[in-house]
């Protein structure tokens, strides 16, 4: 009788193509965390102004209906005058905000998910600064 190696890669496939979603649940929480740490940090950096706006726009918005996948939180600035207070005006001066706080919260989160990514047993390649 011939030496067989059963290797189970229907198994194999089926674990390897859950690992996604899996993923996904786990990181959640930390997609979460992050966005609504952002999220407070420009509600702090941002100026009350006379109506309150820049403050007051700021949300995070996730989609219930997302592909389960993918973990997803996006951080708005949804005050109608908001690019101008960040990029400016010939007027008055810059105030860039938005960018450099959630820059460094999707680097934080960087690290995190590839950490949790090598916990399962993948490598992760690139570069994060």
């Amino acid at each position: 009788m011939p030496n067989r190696l059963n290797l189970q890669l229907d198994l194999w496939k089926a674990d390897l193509a859950a690992e996604p979603a899996a993923l996904a649940t786990h990181a959640a929480p930390a997609v979460t965390s992050v966005a609504d740490a952002a999220a407070d940090e420009l509600r702090a950096a941002y100026p009350k102004g006379p109506t309150g706006n820049l403050k007051g726009r700021v949300r995070v918005d996730r989609d219930p209906d997302a592909d389960p996948a993918i973990a997803a939180a996006i951080v708005v600035s949804g005050a109608p005058h908001a690019h101008l207070y960040e990029d400016g005006t010939r007027y008055v001066r810059a105030h860039p905000t938005f960018y450099p706080i959630t820059n460094r919260g999707g680097k934080d989160l960087e690290r995190s998910v590839s950490a949790m990514v090598e916990a399962r047993n993948f490598t992760v390649s690139g570069a994060i600064d």
